[in-house]
């Protein structure tokens, strides 16, 4: 099983990712990362208060997301859309063994290692799950949480 680490969260930092806090099970802003002598420990929101790697998960929107309408900063709009109007680039779905598939023209490929770095960028920002930290069981699926 992987583990969360500082490459899985550190591109998220600039854009205020929310993540669960196990020890008191309560929504937060992941605020800066920092290194102790026994790891990496992960300063929350709260200044005062640090929590270790595998004591918060980030909440994240899964790659089929893309597809369909999200919220970010009070704005509303489908990610695949926004990306093909304003970077330049082609991405399409596609119908793949029953599931949606998001497929980059510009690089010819459905893998996301693959893309423009000007697309990643825009995941992380839109707080998009790029790393499968979901399927792992590191991070929780946006769709699932209350609001």
């Amino acid at each position: 099983m992987k583990k969360l680490e500082l490459k899985h969260l550190a591109p998220y930092l600039p854009y205020n990712l929310k993540v669960f806090d196990d020890y008191y099970s309560e929504i937060r802003y992941l605020a800066a990362l920092a290194f102790s002598d026994c790891g990496i420990v992960k300063q929350l929101h709260y200044p005062s208060q640090t929590r270790e790697y595998n004591e918060i998960k980030p909440i994240l929107h899964p790659l089929s997301d893309l597809t369909k309408e999200i919220e970010h900063n009070g704005e509303k709009f489908v990610p695949i859309e926004w990306l093909n109007e304003n970077k330049s680039v082609r991405l399409i779905k596609v119908i793949n063994t029953g599931r949606y598939e998001v497929f980059s023209e510009n690089t010819g490929t459905t893998n996301i290692r693959f893309w423009e770095y000007c697309i990643i960028e825009k995941l992380f920002e839109w707080h998009f799950d790029v790393f499968g930290l979901i399927k792992d069981g590191l991070a929780i699926d946006i769709n699932t949480i209350k609001q």
